[in-house]
């Protein structure tokens, strides 16, 4: 069926847009068009073209080819800058705070461009954006002591805040690290937005949340446009198949394993404080991951996430005792022992920590595998081609060649590669960290398929996540972390998603973490 093209009087229109990189086109012709006070979604899987859509409609690159019509002029977006001036704000998924400022005095360091330091008067218009907008943000507050909801209201109130009067939202990802409650609370204030006549343009994975908010729906598939549709006239299955071009395959079934219960990873009583001025303290920290079984640990971004990882994979030292693998304390020991008794893992960190931006694809594969392509002090350059070839083959990965840098693949390719590269060694004992954020629903459902299939092969896993239905499928048992604390781990079938969305909160986490309730 054709296409319709995109209105012309809408506030934002794009006409043919198109976008070549070395070797791929990220945008071929693309039209879109958002009209004034509508909520308009944008989807595709990982490598569709998004991201270098949203850029060039910001300012951050350069059309090859078409037109950007606003407010119905052609104009060229010669930069952010020049996209603020007209009317643009674009929340990343990355937050850009400064933790140890105000808000207020992060939103000076923006919105004062004349050279004047006056948060004063900055948290002033808060006061007064709280009234019109429903966005409650406390301007003297230190960033690093807001919840990850709390710091997207800020951003979002640094677009709204701007001198010139906001006419269109960009939001990528935004639900990506937010609580149940705390997805409810934006898209309240989203709808408000839009009543008053604001265009949002919403990108997201998460097809429900599509579903409830967006009026309508701009479909791309390898750089075009395959499908536009009025949300009403759409399914949340049907959207999953016009991303892919097919529908999704139903998730692995879980199988009982066969000796499944042997502790093979334990953290016991751990405190540990925070190695940079804003992370989270562990208190008393205790779990244990299960031959044969999928720990999930629930928890909004920023909660001891990282600090527990480190303690548990090797790179950051603790007592000896806090850490047993098979009933070894290993707590000193550093990450190339750990992966000697069988322990990988995947940081929730995919740029600088889970691979080398500036190194190719090949050169990534070698990072956590070069003892296997070494001989007489000889790297074979040959199997790591090979290796990285098949993560990209077997993972669906996106590239233009396995020698371009990782730098040059979208967030959700860049991830794909992670996983694959760690999943590919089969674990015996498999930490891994947001395993599916930023990836599409049919890579997602290739990753947690995989993940089923190492416990299925009596592998131990613990899942660190914020998206708890993704939790609730995978888990055997889930636990919940908020400011450094870790809860008691109990079966998925005695806890429902409101219970995990509170506890992720900290609201009632005292009764639940185990030396609290002895």
């Amino acid at each position: 069926m054709a296409v319709p093209a995109p209105r012309r009087d809408a506030r934002l229109a794009l006409l043919g847009l198109t976008k070549r990189f070395p070797g791929v086109v990220a945008n071929d012709r693309v039209d879109v068009s958002v009209r004034a006070g509508e909520i308009h979604a944008l989807l595709g899987e990982n490598g569709a073209g998004k991201s270098t859509l949203m850029k060039m409609i910001y300012g951050l690159l350069a059309p090859d080819e078409g037109s950007i019509l606003w407010e119905g002029r052609e104009t060229v977006i010669e930069g952010p800058l020049h996209a603020r001036r007209l009317g643009m704000g674009m929340v990343q998924q990355h937050f850009s705070l400064l933790e140890s400022l105000t808000v207020a005095e992060n939103l000076a360091l923006t919105l004062n461009r004349r050279g004047r330091w006056e948060p004063e008067r900055v948290a002033a218009r808060v006061a007064e954006a709280e009234g019109r907008y429903g966005l409650a943000v406390e301007p003297h507050r230190p960033v690093h002591s807001l919840s990850v909801g709390q710091r997207q209201r800020v951003e979002i109130l640094r677009c709204l805040l701007q001198e010139e009067p906001l006419k269109l939202l960009i939001l990528d990802e935004p639900t990506a690290v937010l609580t149940p409650q705390e997805v409810a609370g934006l898209f309240e204030v989203l709808r408000r937005l839009a009543a008053q006549g604001l265009s949002i343009l919403f990108v997201s994975h998460k097809l429900d949340e599509v579903k409830a908010l967006c009026e309508r729906v701009t479909v791309l598939r390898g750089g075009r446009v395959v499908a536009r549709r009025d949300m009403a006239d759409v399914t949340v299955d049907e959207l999953a198949t016009l991303m892919v071009g097919d529908r999704p395959p139903a998730l692995r079934e879980r199988r009982a394993v066969a000796g499944a219960g042997e502790v093979r990873l334990a953290l016991q009583g751990l405190d540990l404080a925070p190695d940079h001025p804003h992370g989270t303290a562990l208190s008393r920290a205790s779990l244990e991951l299960r031959r044969g079984e999928i720990l999930g640990l629930a928890g909004v971004s920023g909660n001891g996430q990282q600090e527990l990882l480190a303690a548990l994979v090797g790179e950051r030292p603790v007592p000896a005792d806090c850490v047993l693998i098979d009933g070894e304390p290993v707590g000193r020991m550093g990450v190339a022992e750990r992966r000697r008794r069988g322990l990988r893992y995947v940081p929730e960190d995919r740029q600088g920590t889970g691979a080398v931006p500036s190194l190719s694809l090949i050169d990534n594969a070698l990072l956590t595998r070069w003892p296997k392509a070494t001989r007489f002090g000889w790297v074979s350059l040959a199997a790591a081609r090979n290796w990285a070839q098949a993560i990209c083959e077997r993972y669906q990965v996106r590239q233009a060649g396995v020698g371009m840098p990782a730098s040059s693949l979208s967030g959700g390719n860049l991830q794909k590669f992670i996983v694959g590269r760690e999943l590919d060694e089969t674990p015996e004992i498999f930490v891994v960290a947001q395993p599916t954020w930023g990836v599409d629903v049919a890579a997602a459902r290739r990753i947690q398929d995989a993940l089923l299939a190492l416990r299925e092969q009596g592998t131990a896993l613990l899942v660190i996540s914020d998206d708890l239905d993704e939790l609730l499928a995978l888990a055997d048992r889930v636990a919940v972390i908020s400011g450094g604390r870790v809860s008691s781990a109990r079966p998925v079938a005695e806890v429902g998603r409101a219970q995990l969305g509170q506890l992720m909160g900290g609201r009632g986490l005292e009764a639940e973490v185990p030396d609290a309730a002895a």
